[in-house]
């Protein structure tokens, strides 16, 4: 089975603002007719990361893999009832009960929990994480950045994020921190991105002329183009 994840550039659904049979033209059908999408609109790196080793880890079967990592600024949440919150500077949201109230978790969130330099440290964690099921599984992996680069292809450009050098002691901590993270990105395989890391699919698509929609993704007229770039990538 043929697999993907990512947030709404992997799912898609805004083309249903164009066409109803949409999940018959959209790139991820043209490049794998039988396949599986767990992507949501929306989705944070954390949810593609949990949803992705739930479906592996359940023996459900997968031959390849494609993942498109949506922003480090998106986040998901657990809840005390047991759904899951998610989390954008814009939104929240439960995933199973949307229109509960969420009171006041977004606002405390970014203002006293979200940190730049934690959440990268997380994504690698998670690119890590999969990269090696995959491997272990010998699961053929495809990755990519789809609308944001997330500092992934220059951590120290967001060093001063972190703790050791957000309150400036502690010199040899602060070149720690960072060795530790440069160091845990030089372990992603390069090799098996689509679109290298200070790239992502969205600014490809722009330079190709694609049209987008109204919310900031490529059209339907642009689909095939995207499928057919990623199977030359990929081999497929």
């Amino acid at each position: 089975m043929i697999v993907f994840n990512g947030c709404s550039f992997v799912d898609n659904s805004h083309l249903e603002l164009e066409t109803v049979n949409w999940q018959d033209l959209y790139w991820p059908k043209l490049i794998a007719p039988d396949h599986v999408n767990l992507a949501q609109s929306g989705a944070s790196n954390t949810r593609i990361w949990r949803t992705t080793l739930d479906y592996i880890y359940s023996n459900n079967p997968c031959a390849r893999l494609y993942i498109g990592w949506s922003g480090i600024e998106r986040e998901e949440l657990p809840a005390a009832n047991g759904d899951t919150i998610n989390l954008r500077p814009d939104s929240c949201f439960y995933n199973n009960m949307p229109d509960s109230d969420t009171g006041n978790i977004q606002p405390n969130w970014y203002k006293h929990h979200w940190n730049e330099w934690l959440s990268l440290d997380k994504l690698v964690d998670y690119i890590l994480t999969i990269q090696d099921a995959c491997q272990a599984r010998g699961i053929e992996y495809w990755m990519w950045n789809s609308w944001t680069h997330n500092y992934l292809h220059n951590p120290v450009e967001i060093w001063d994020k972190s703790f050791f050098v957000q309150t400036d002691r502690w010199d040899r901590k602060q070149r720690a921190d960072r060795d530790r993270l440069v160091n845990k990105v030089s372990n992603i395989n390069w090799k098996q991105w689509v679109w290298q890391p200070s790239q992502t699919l969205a600014q490809w698509a722009q330079l190709q002329g694609l049209d987008f929609e109204q919310y900031g993704h490529p059209s339907l007229s642009g689909q095939k183009t995207i499928a057919n770039y990623i199977m030359e990538k990929t081999n497929a």
